[in-house]
């Protein structure tokens, strides 16, 4: 959410740019030099479409999509390891699929971790390698 929260704020500063390049636009011509007014204005536009591309250009707004993805992956993992869990003592689960489920969670993380995602704040209670969840 923190990357799409990014590529949010670029899409909001380059229809900032934007509206203050339409409002300079008549101020800028009327009262400037047709070159200054032109210069003014041109820049103004050019930094609103690179503000607009940034996110894609760098990847930003592809990775804010890949991690969106990973959530639903791993809330579902995560619910597969918590049944397993409790199913430990049973024989409803074998230890081979305790592994495999593991696995699917170690791939996630690893997914994750490809994204280049920022650390928990240090505010959370929660350590860059830990994962939420039930206290044992």
């Amino acid at each position: 959410m923190h990357l799409l929260h990014r590529a949010r704020l670029y899409h909001i500063a380059a229809a900032a740019l934007s509206v203050i390049a339409g409002l300079a636009a008549w101020p800028l011509i009327a009262d400037g030099s047709r070159l200054t007014a032109q210069v003014v204005l041109s820049a103004l536009s050019c930094l609103a479409a690179l503000t607009i591309a940034a996110p894609y250009a760098t990847g930003l707004h592809d990775r804010a999509e890949e991690s969106i993805k990973l959530c639903g992956t791993y809330g579902a993992i995560y619910g597969e390891l918590l049944r397993a869990q409790s199913q430990l003592g049973t024989q409803a689960t074998t230890p081979p699929r305790v592994r495999e489920l593991i696995q699917q969670f170690d791939d996630v993380n690893t997914r994750k971790d490809a994204l280049r995602l920022a650390a928990p704040a240090p505010d959370s209670g929660q350590t860059p390698g830990e994962h939420p969840g039930p206290a044992q």
